[in-house]
């Protein structure tokens, strides 16, 4: 329960100090600054609040945080390697997904560099992320993918489709 409360800048008062009140009784206080946002995996599918916005520099870091996890899902699934300093990214990647990610286009905070951009990464993805859930055994979550797909299209942002995945 603590530590509960301690993740949200809460406490548990064992009475009221200098009252002489001994009853237990909880007090959660919330803190004043905002929660971090969520997990960039979570925000992927929320791009067509960068549309409404009109706000493409969002747009930017959108892609780039796409493009983070497709290097993450690539170094993951080259484990176990050899041990490597954190500024070793090169290192933890075969030289067909260093070849993958040194092509995908960086995003300019213009709307079509944002849509090129974002376009080229996950088609990237969608065509080596199910390989890499294979090659794992791992189950690809297409139901999941379904309805993330059919949510963007509605809302005007379709995801590609998924081409041959590499070596």
């Amino acid at each position: 329960m603590s530590e509960r409360l301690a993740a949200i800048g809460g406490r548990l008062s064992l009475g009221q100090p200098g009252t002489g009140d001994r009853g237990f009784r909880l007090v959660a206080i919330v803190p004043e600054t905002p929660a971090p946002p969520p997990d960039g995996k979570a925000r992927l599918a929320n791009f067509p609040v960068v549309i409404v916005r009109d706000d493409w520099l969002l747009g930017v870091v959108a892609v780039q945080q796409a493009q983070l996890f497709l290097y993450e899902l690539f170094a993951e699934s080259n484990k176990p390697m050899p041990s490597a300093g954190p500024n070793q990214w090169s290192s933890k990647l075969t030289p067909y997904q260093r070849q993958v990610l040194e092509g995908l286009p960086a995003a300019a905070a213009s709307e079509q560099s944002v849509l090129a951009a974002r376009l080229a990464t996950f088609a990237a993805f969608f065509r080596e992320a199910p390989a890499i859930a294979a090659r794992s055994s791992i189950a690809w979550p297409g139901r999941l993918e379904e309805a993330v797909r059919s949510y963007l299209e509605k809302q005007g942002s379709p995801l590609p489709e998924p081409a041959t995945a590499g070596p």
